[in-house]
């Protein structure tokens, strides 16, 4: 657990990772960001949140993902069921299709490259 450098109430800091200089932190049940300094730059407004990866953060809202850029900017709508990071310029993301969770792959511009057909997609890395 790191301890914030400025007074605050932080629950807790689930990583020591400070993904693009933003880790992420818990606060009364919800998630926001903080900087280096223990300085709050994106609010304790979301449900769920995952670690930056190329610029955007995957945070749930209201039971559904999106994802948000550094400076806490809605950049892809709050429209899955499940997403991954981002990695190479690609996500996986899936949808209920009445009870049936099916996967596909969005881009940074949250454009779907690869329809939602498949039972589960892995992680995406160019070689």
């Amino acid at each position: 657990m790191i301890k914030p450098k400025k007074a605050s109430a932080w629950a807790w800091i689930p990583t020591l990772y400070f993904a693009e200089g933003l880790p992420y932190v818990e606060l009364n049940n919800t998630y926001g960001f903080i900087d280096k300094s223990s300085i709050e730059v994106i609010p304790f407004i979301y449900d769920g949140v995952g670690n930056f990866n190329e610029g955007l953060a995957r945070v749930n809202k209201d039971g559904k993902w999106g994802f948000i850029d550094t400076h806490g900017a809605l950049v892809i709508d709050y429209l899955y069921t499940q997403v991954g990071s981002f990695c190479d310029g690609y996500a996986p993301i899936a949808q209920d299709f009445g009870g049936v969770l099916r996967w596909g792959i969005i881009d940074l511009k949250g454009e779907i490259v690869i329809p939602f057909e498949y039972d589960y997609i892995y992680p995406i890395r160019k070689e």
